[in-house]
């Protein structure tokens, strides 16, 4: 038996950020045996440092791309719903 765990990473203005789905943490399973039901201590230590990694790494980009200013009018992300960012606002201006 082959098991995968995957994250699906979605953002909360989902209108323009695509949802992200990664593979995190896979392991095979031989034949069951007293040893080989649920995880193992070491399995269970790598699915959480992945979860981990991965959640952590999509937030740290998140804020990164926070911070940068509107590619539409250079001002502070706040203001992208003021700009236009994701409306006709941007086309009004041409």
């Amino acid at each position: 038996m082959k098991v995968t765990v995957q994250i699906v990473l979605q953002a909360d203005d989902a209108a323009d950020t695509p949802t992200v789905v990664r593979d995190v943490f896979s392991l095979d399973r031989e034949a069951l045996a007293s040893d080989t039901v649920g995880l193992q201590l070491g399995e269970a230590h790598d699915l959480l440092t992945a979860v981990q990694h991965t959640v952590v790494t999509h937030q740290v980009s998140a804020a990164i791309t926070a911070q940068q200013p509107c590619p539409h009018c250079g001002q502070a992300r706040r203001c992208c719903s003021v700009c236009g960012q994701f409306g006709a606002a941007v086309s009004a201006r041409g």
